[in-house]
């Protein structure tokens, strides 16, 4: 515990005169100049987790000390041009706790300084609760593997979260999309493009995208690249959009998601309706207890006979119809007449 403390106290007072020391050497990349860059990472590292310790309340070394280190390094990440130490804090943790100790961290006043003053104004400007989160445990597994990917660039996790769920594979292909809107498309809010998504970590993505076993076929493929790239036409995310209107393309979003994954046997006149509508032209959908069926049949008549069309019914179990064929026909089948 002495050793310990006493180094602390070495690496406090390095922190300190660290950025006025390293200023003239860095133009010219010199042997002293590597070792105290090797020596902030190893100080980076120790605070990693030094402050996971803290937030847990498993800290064994003195709070003074540790307190005093962790304001140098607070002050190193604040002084610095660019956020490169605060993306090699930031990894560690993840690295060492999981990204779910860097989202806690995140939600605490006292660890603000994590993150830059862009992010948090993102956050505070359209960061809605995860809507999604409805689907539960399996769900939160995918979305934190994207988000370690986004952090990261490794993308392998997100496979192996998806092989680990109990979940039906079409309910999997679902979670990964949903999570891919939630932590890769949702960034293209960011009115800074240095918070966008970098080529590198889009292309790893797009390895990922092809080479998965959850998302296929290629509708569901194209539909995940979209959502990487942020080419979604009247759906996509950009900084001018209103707080409702990220809601609603949110909403567009998992409908599009449900459409491209869904089996059930009701969704299929909205899936041709979202995805072919050209196959749903001369369609009737009975959605509303006021639709006046006996005139949408008589007006079907004569626009063409009901011969050439396909009927799709509500489902109940107490009301039936006549179909063609003069037999009693339930309307609890997803399709009650293929005329």
């Amino acid at each position: 515990m002495p050793q310990e403390y006493t180094c602390l106290q070495e690496e406090t007072e390095f922190l300190h005169h660290f950025l006025d020391s390293v200023t003239d050497s860095a133009e010219t990349v010199t042997i002293e100049y590597l070792q105290q860059i090797a020596r902030v990472r190893l100080c980076l590292g120790k605070a990693a987790h030094l402050l996971h310790s803290m937030l847990s309340g498993a800290c064994e070394s003195p709070k003074d000390v540790v307190e005093e280190f962790l304001r140098a390094v607070m002050n190193l990440c604040e002084r610095s041009v660019n956020d490169w130490y605060r993306v090699y804090l930031i990894r560690n943790i993840s690295r060492q706790q999981g990204v779910e100790c860097v989202q806690r961290m995140l939600k605490e006043t006292e660890y603000r300084w994590l993150l830059p003053e862009e992010i948090h104004q993102q956050n505070e400007d359209g960061g809605q609760m995860d809507q999604y989160l409805v689907y539960g445990e399996q769900y939160l597994a995918v979305r934190e593997a994207v988000a370690k990917a986004v952090l990261e660039g490794t993308v392998e996790d997100i496979e192996k979260k998806c092989e680990r769920c109990t979940a039906p594979p079409k309910r999997r292909t679902l979670y990964i999309l949903l999570a891919l809107f939630r932590e890769v498309t949702s960034l293209y809010r960011a009115a800074n493009t240095g918070l966008h998504p970098s080529p590198r970590k889009c292309q790893a993505l797009e390895y990922f995208i092809q080479g998965s076993r959850y998302l296929d076929p290629r509708p569901v493929r194209d539909f995940a690249m979209a959502l990487v790239h942020n080419r979604m036409g009247g759906l996509s995310v950009h900084n001018g959009r209103t707080g409702a209107e990220h809601v609603l393309i949110e909403l567009a979003v998992h409908l599009a998601a449900v459409l491209l994954t869904g089996t059930e046997g009701l969704l299929t006149p909205l899936q041709q309706l979202g995805l072919t509508p050209n196959n749903m032209l001369r369609a009737f959908i009975p959605t509303m207890p006021e639709d006046m069926l006996a005139m949408a049949q008589r007006v079907l008549t004569q626009t063409g006979g009901l011969q050439a069309l396909t009927w799709y019914c509500k489902y109940s179990a107490h009301i039936n119809v006549a179909c063609p064929n003069y037999k009693m026909c339930f309307l609890n089948s997803p399709v009650a007449w293929i005329l």
